[in-house]
């Protein structure tokens, strides 16, 4: 697993409820999965 491109969740607030427009802009800004490598 290419543990390098995984979000980086550090400065998330995890209080706020998931419809919080800071929770939608902070998961807006984070790269998609990157597919698995076989």
């Amino acid at each position: 697993m290419d543990f390098g491109r995984l979000p980086d969740l550090r400065y998330v607030d995890f209080r706020l409820p998931p419809a919080h427009p800071d929770t939608a802009r902070l998961l807006a800004r984070t790269p998609p999965p990157a597919a698995p490598r076989l």
